[in-house]
């Protein structure tokens, strides 16, 4: 990947999307029309000042099947839109802030060159893959739309955990992106970031509802130190790896969905590795190995998927299903779900072994 710094004027940007030289790729932009009518107009004004504004960023694709780079705008299209719009003429700034005004029309010959004329410094990117680009949006504006949970914690936090699941998203981009874990847009709002924290949190503690203030937790009790770093990273990274090389026909089914990975990821972790919490809640031989037979363990997962995907209530996986219904993260529906993996992966004597827990899956789904 490779960073370039250019400066473009106003009126050049204006003709790029004219020409279609410059688009803009949606899949990592949000909708058009966010910013009212007040944000935009002083916008403009601000442009006609001469007030410096951010700048953009741009993604150079280059292929055998193009004949000339595609630049795609990444980030910066209120602004972009802004400046086009008010070049059509079709919003006003403010009568009292410019003389001439409203429009562009309205305006001054010289204040009409000042503008067109504006300097744009704008990044282009060449040569990024999917998920380095992904990153590049999140640093860029992770934090321009009203923060949800997780981006709040990560602004809250800046110690080792946060770094810690700040590399492991960055490791697994291309595996959340390709088995259609997460959408670009969940990424950019770092929905890799919280399954991630919940997993170790499962890594840790088994079965539970997971709550903000839980996940608050681990990350301030590790801010400043966090020595399971290694074997949280190797029993993530090892599940993972072993899931691409056995069970990639699970891509894109329903066992993708994050919940679904997070209670697949929670089986195979414990089968492997052990969690010791979790030895208080379930009983079963594992013989430390993810599962008995990987060709078996595929088909019966996917068998697990497709009865999911169908909402089967009634059918063989009745308990698996019931776990993937309505509110996805209380115990219960984990428990249930998890059970369900431990048969697919070739251990169905498993025991629940506290009760309370068990209570948390009704009679008629078990």
């Amino acid at each position: 990947m490779v960073i370039n710094q250019y400066q473009y004027t106003v009126g050049e940007l204006r003709d790029m999307l004219v020409r279609r030289e410059l688009v803009v790729n949606r899949e990592f932009q949000r909708d058009s029309g966010l910013w009212p009518p007040r944000a935009r107009g002083n916008f403009i004004s601000n442009l006609l000042e001469g007030f410096p504004i951010p700048k953009l960023c741009v993604r150079e694709i280059m292929g055998e099947s193009i004949r000339s780079p595609r630049k795609e705008l990444i980030d910066g299209q209120q602004r972009v839109a802004a400046v086009r719009d008010f070049l059509d003429n079709k919003f006003e700034v403010d009568r009292g802030v410019w003389r001439s005004g409203p429009r562009f029309r309205d305006l001054h010959e010289e204040e009409r060159d000042r503008l067109l004329s504006y300097p744009v410094s704008v990044d282009v990117v060449r040569n990024a893959s999917k998920s380095e680009v992904l990153r590049i949006i999140r640093s860029l504006n992770g934090h321009s739309s009203p923060l949800n949970e997780t981006e709040k914690r990560h602004l809250g936090y800046s110690g080792e955990f946060k770094w810690f699941i700040n590399g492991l998203c960055d490791e697994l981009g291309e595996f959340f992106l390709g088995y259609g874990v997460f959408t670009d847009r969940q990424i950019i709002r770092m929905a890799d970031a919280e399954f991630l924290a919940d997993t170790i949190l499962a890594g840790e503690r088994g079965i539970m509802d997971t709550k903000p203030r839980e996940l608050r937790e681990i990350y301030r009790a590790r801010d400043y130190d966090f020595q399971e770093a290694e074997h949280a990273r190797r029993m993530i990274r090892d599940s993972v790896d072993y899931l691409v090389d056995n069970f990639h026909d699970l891509g894109g089914s329903h066992m993708m969905k994050p919940f679904a990975l997070h209670s697949l990821m929670t089986a195979m972790i414990h089968a492997r590795f052990g969690i010791a919490e979790m030895n208080k809640q379930i009983r079963g031989e594992f013989g430390n190995k993810y599962c008995v037979d990987p060709k078996t363990s595929s088909a019966r997962l996917l068998e697990l998927a497709a009865a999911h995907e169908a909402m089967e209530i009634d059918g063989p996986h009745s308990r698996y299903v019931w776990g993937c219904g309505g509110a996805t993260g209380g115990p219960g529906k984990r428990l249930a779900r998890v059970l369900g993996i431990f048969w697919a992966l070739g251990y169905p004597d498993v025991e629940v072994i506290n009760n309370d827990l068990a209570r948390r899956i009704p009679s008629q789904a078990r």
